[in-house]
């Protein structure tokens, strides 16, 4: 009878037990509580998150209908909260545990994980107003220690342009910081292209007004990953207020997709030691032409002992497109010092710009110091004639270090501008390239207004930059797939420079160490392909001045495969006229060039004519990259000094010329050599227009004389017309040129 007795009371303590959960005395929690709009609620089982604050933080009654709870409230431990798939109406606000008012007690010391079902089914949705406290779907009111993970968060389709909506809102002053959140593979989905200033899908601040999104905050420790997030006037706002222990660091937006933006995709202001890396930002149709990829601001690496982003802020294997104006724009985001940089590596901004008729900032830096610019690949799609800008732009810089970057231009539009007060800045092995022009007067380089184009870079004449910097092609595709197929286009040792940069290029390759590939792509290359490095013609003899007669063309050719080259087919083609040869026995290690000559020359006695190369195949099959095929190079036969005519009565030779423009193009084409003048009879009246340049070869000691017969037997004659009333005109660098007795 005792044993029943004890039974009964055992099995009363259990049901007591239930019944006091049930009841709502279960009070603080850990462990794993659900989220499920059609589920009975219960202790453990909440029909909307508004229901689960209530009951963490009070006594109140519950909007779902479930037990209230009594004190003490709050979390014993850490807390996941399965949020399944529902598509659920409401804002959420979730308080700190020092709230004056219901605190969550304990959350800081434990963490409250909110873990969706479904990235695309579990759905949180609310229709913001323009009314502050009603402007947000989830306001972390200076909580620690939260995470949002796989699930979807939403300003209602309701919601339009112009209404104020912050979808997740971190709030954090200093006494009550935004400490240790994270959103994680979440769909954060703002309004497309808003165009009010107070819209966002991500803020992290430190005002609640729906008019103050980029007030300063405080907090750290603040985790963005795997995440796609749309919309807004702002993409992300991250706003601190200084460079202080207290202010918003530790920030880390990495591998999210940040696309539909209106002006600003990242806007990042005193976010210290921060890391933005592997995201892809591309902007809508419809933003602003002055928009910004990237905005970073006074983002500084500060020396911090428990600082999970290495005391630095790092901005590394982004990619960047459609955008406006800027894309990474960096002001006076310093690096502790030289041996503690901040880096800005292995980035991508395709040349897809929507503002083609204005300025152009891909890579802007200002007042920046202490920071590694490395790896990155830049392109302008656009020609915009002003040398007040250029695709990596850097001004008032001090102990920066570029190296391996390739910038292309386009047109008069600079790979690169440099303001006059860079300081003790390194600008080494960087590709300069132009996209529409590949001539030796292709413009490269501003430097403060002054325009400086390739052959100045290859006799290394521009300020500033080094020797090391030069100008090649990449084999790039086109200016949106700047991943390129030419992998002999080297970089230095970065860590013989002193420069980190990422092991893996912003593709996820494992980066060559020792032998970089220039540019944010460590290029693999295609197996069996020959480039066209250059072409030359010489004489016969070996002579490098041409003279009348048989002319031999040479060609250097460098194996920009990743198989040894063993084998070239080529062929030129002067006046129409192709010869063709395969040239075998060759020994060409990947990246190493070697000379070839072609067995059957071409005749040029006088003048000048273009020589074209091409690559046919290589190692007995078809070359894999046509784009590095072709090479041309100028044959000219300079004239010698002495005596000449221009006689149409007689036929032309190597000494008689029958009008003044068939001289001039000989001369201009290869110049004068030789002792003393140049002396040219003229016999008879020529009606010609003629038009002097600069003619190479022609200086003090030796002068192009005209000479006539007499003024009435001898001279030139033209018609001019109201657009061309000239018979002989000096253009710019036309010198020590005279007629006599000509009419």
């Amino acid at each position: 009878m005792k044993q029943n007795n004890a039974l009964k009371t055992r099995f009363l303590l259990a049901l007591m037990a239930i019944l006091a959960t049930i009841a709502g005395y279960a009070t603080q929690l850990s462990g794993t509580v659900s989220i499920n709009p059609t589920g009975t609620a219960s202790g453990t089982v909440f029909k909307n998150y508004a229901s689960l604050i209530t009951y963490l933080t009070s006594s109140g009654a519950r909007t779902d209908g479930g037990p209230a709870n009594a004190a003490p409230f709050g979390l014993s431990g850490n807390l996941t909260v399965n949020v399944v798939s529902a598509t659920i109406t409401e804002k959420v606000t979730i308080p700190s545990s020092t709230a004056a008012t219901n605190p969550l007690t304990g959350l800081g010391t434990y963490k409250m994980t909110f873990l969706g079902a479904s990235k695309t089914g579990t759905i949180l949705q609310y229709a913001t107003t323009s009314v502050t406290g009603d402007n947000y779907v989830v306001r972390l009111d200076g909580a620690d220690n939260v995470t949002f993970q796989n699930m979807t968060i939403r300003a209602s389709s309701t919601v339009t342009t112009s209404t104020a909506n912050m979808v997740i809102h971190g709030y954090g002053i200093s006494s009550n910081p935004c400490n240790d959140i994270s959103i994680i593979n979440c769909n954060i989905t703002g309004v497309t292209a808003a165009t009010t200033s107070y819209s966002a899908p991500v803020v992290f601040n430190g005002s609640t007004s729906y008019t103050s999104p980029t007030t300063g905050g405080y907090g750290s420790r603040i985790t963005m990953q795997g995440n796609t997030i749309s919309g807004g006037y702002y993409g992300v706002i991250v706003r601190g207020t200084g460079a202080t222990t207290t202010s918003y660091r530790d920030v880390t937006i990495t591998s999210n997709t940040l696309s539909n933006s209106y002006y600003y995709a990242a806007y990042l202001y005193y976010a210290t030691n921060m890391n933005f890396s592997q995201n892809s930002i591309t902007q809508t149709a419809s933003a602003l032409s002055y928009s910004y990829g990237a905005y970073v601001y006074y983002c500084n690496g500060w020396l911090d002992a428990t600082s999970t982003n290495g005391s630095k802020t790092v901005i590394r294997n982004n990619t960047f497109s459609n955008l406006g104006g800027y894309g990474l724009y960096v002001f006076s985001s310093n690096g502790q010092s030289t041996t503690t940089p901040n880096e800005v590596t292995g980035n991508v901004m395709l040349g897809n710009y929507r503002n083609t008729g204005s300025y152009y900032y891909p890579l802007y830096f200002s007042s920046v110091s202490n920071t590694n610019i490395a790896h990155n690949t830049a392109a302008i799609n656009y020609n915009y004639a002003s040398n007040s800008y250029g695709v990596f732009y850097m001004t008032n810089g001090t102990s920066n270090k570029v190296y391996n970057n390739t910038f292309i231009g386009n047109g008069a539009s600079n790979a690169m501008y440099l303001g006059t007060t860079n300081t003790t800045c390194t600008i080494s092995n960087n590709n300069l390239f132009n996209w529409t022009d590949n001539s030796a007067t292709a413009q490269l380089v501003s430097i403060a207004g002054t325009a400086y184009n390739k052959s100045q870079l290859a006799a290394n004449s521009i300020p500033q930059v080094s020797n090391a910097n030069f100008s090649t092609s990449q084999g790039w595709a086109n200016l949106t797939n700047l991943a390129g197929n030419n992998g002999c286009v080297l970089g230095a040792s970065l860590a013989t420079a002193g420069v980190t940069a990422p092991s893996v290029d912003v593709a996820g390759t494992t980066r060559n160490a020792t032998s970089p590939t220039v540019g944010a792509y460590q290029i693999a290359g295609v197996t069996d392909d020959a480039a066209v490095s250059a072409v030359s013609v010489q004489g016969t003899g070996g002579n490098q001045t041409l003279v009348g007669g048989q002319q031999v063309v040479k060609v250097l050719v460098r194996n920009t495969g990743s198989n040894a080259l063993t084998s070239v087919s080529l062929q030129y083609t002067v006046s129409g006229n192709t010869v063709s040869q395969t040239f075998t026995g060759l020994s060409l290690a990947p990246c190493t060039s070697d000379t070839v000559t072609f067995t059957t020359p071409f005749t040029l006695n006088s003048g000048c004519v273009s020589v074209s190369v091409q690559v046919n195949d290589v190692n007995g099959t078809f070359d894999n990259n046509v784009n590095n095929d072709l090479g041309s190079a100028q044959a000219a036969i300079p004239i010698s000094a002495g005596t000449y005519t221009i006689n149409s009565s007689l036929p032309a030779s190597s000494s008689n010329f029958t009008s003044f423009a068939g001289f001039l193009t000989a001369a201009s084409c290869g110049g004068f050599v030789g002792s003393g003048n140049v002396i040219v009879n003229v016999n008879g009246i020529y009606n010609e227009q003629v038009t002097f340049g600069s003619i190479p070869g022609l200086n003090a000691s030796r002068r192009l004389i005209f000479q006539g017969t007499d003024t009435v037997n001898s001279g030139i004659w033209f018609a001019g017309t109201a657009a061309a009333p000239h018979t002989v005109r000096f253009n710019t660098g036309a010198q020590y040129i005279s007629f006599q007795d000509l009419h």
